[in-house]
């Protein structure tokens, strides 16, 4: 007879094979229709403060970003921006009610070339901030909403489509688990239906931020805790089955606090961490953070990168050439502005270059980094440059150096 689970896990392989390889490919394709380097500066929003959160290449090969404005009605609204490769604007749309604020934090694309956006709502739901998820079709139009919460304070800050088809949002709650605040994970499916939630934590906070999906369908979460013995935060890696139970959960750090903001899966099926490190005891100075995690959480490598500025790592992503950029934002002292910042590193986590961009007086901030379609790198965040005042929406495209 023959062995159904040896099928299963062989499907599953492969399944994440092919997966791999169609996103191989239409990288591939939006480089070939791609002509030229098309470097970009562009900045959208209103005469209110306006932020990029997130940005991805689209499968038409133009990119799609997310993020919150508050130019355009009295309260906070999540705003969505597709553009084409040379940073033009194609369209753009609003979403959230009247009530209160409405934050966009990240997106997928769906597979029928819609979106759906997950972040969080005080405009709907039960009470506070609810988790809140919007699905779209091509053009941004709402196809469905869902809000999911307690009384108090929820919200999510990743999604991923799972290999079943569905959907696994992580964030944090305040309304249910153990402690103050704790991970948050929920599974919907492609109506918004809630297949399930778990949390994740203990008496002290827990905040998740990140997850992945392996190809045995298991789930890896990133996050901070402060359950531990050292008192300050440490990195926190969860590794759940398919259906939200934990497997193993480990933590990362030393005495001081240790952030992990971002992970990523490397095509040899490792996990890298990325986040920052509290320098000095006292004082509010971050230095970039890295570790590589086997598939098992044990240590491969640790990097804590030494530097007099206070540096944020938030967002990496894999290269093609093995390596990987990572994205966020420092400044020299805590009288000085901020400025964005791309780092790339080599696959044992040693920098190979830096760069910052940004106006010298005032704050510029990069939150996500994201493959360009021509080859380089397309990043957003926001930017206090303009004449209004307040941070508008940013979005830049660099070359493969990092140069503008």
């Amino acid at each position: 007879m023959v062995n159904q689970k040896f099928l299963n896990k062989s499907y599953i392989s492969k399944s994440f094979f092919i997966v791999k390889i169609f996103f191989t490919l239409f990288s591939a394709l939006c480089f070939t229709f791609a002509s030229g380097k098309n470097n970009f500066d562009k900045t959208f929003g209103g005469d209110k403060l306006d932020r990029g959160i997130y940005i991805t290449q689209t499968s038409d090969c133009n990119y799609i970003a997310l993020g919150y404005t508050g130019s355009f009605k009295s309260t906070d609204e999540i705003y969505l921006i597709k553009i084409d490769k040379n940073g033009n604007e194609l369209w753009s749309k609003t979403y959230g009610g009247e009530k209160d604020n409405d934050f966009g934090w990240t997106l997928l694309e769906t597979d029928d070339k819609g979106f759906i956006i997950s972040g969080w709502t005080g405009s709907f739901g039960a009470g506070g901030s609810d988790v809140y998820f919007i699905r779209t079709d091509s053009k941004g139009d709402t196809l469905w909403t869902k809000a999911v919460g307690g009384e108090k304070d929820e919200r999510v800050t990743d999604i991923i489509k799972t290999f079943d088809g569905n959907y696994v949002a992580v964030g944090q709650t305040e309304s249910f688990g153990a402690g103050e605040r704790d991970g948050y994970l929920i599974k919907i499916n492609d109506n918004g239906k809630v297949l399930w939630k778990k949390t994740y934590g203990d008496v002290l906070l827990d905040r998740t931020f990140y997850v992945k999906e392996n190809n045995k369908r298991e789930l890896l979460i990133a996050g901070i805790t402060k359950n531990n013995s050292n008192g300050g935060e440490d990195v926190l890696i969860i590794k759940t089955d398919e259906n939200g139970k934990t497997i193993w959960k480990k933590n990362y750090g030393q005495e001081l606090d240790d952030v992990g903001h971002n992970i990523i899966l490397t095509s040899s099926n490792e996990m890298i961490v990325s986040g920052y490190y509290q320098r000095e005891e006292g004082k509010e100075y971050h230095n970039p953070y890295f570790v590589k995690l086997s598939s098992e959480g044990e240590a491969i490598w640790e990097k804590r990168l030494t530097d007099s500025r206070d540096i944020h790592v938030i967002h990496t992503v894999e290269t093609g050439d093995g390596n990987f950029v990572a994205a966020g934002y420092l400044r020299d002292n805590d009288k000085s502005p901020w400025d964005c910042f791309l780092m790339k590193l080599d696959k044992n986590g040693d920098q190979i270059w830096m760069k910052t961009y940004g106006e010298k007086e005032v704050d510029d901030l990069g939150y996500t980094v994201a493959k360009g379609i021509d080859g380089g790198f397309v990043i957003t965040g926001y930017t206090y440059r303009n004449e209004n005042g307040n941070g508008d929406f940013w979005i830049f495209k660099v070359d493969d150096n990092g140069n503008l």
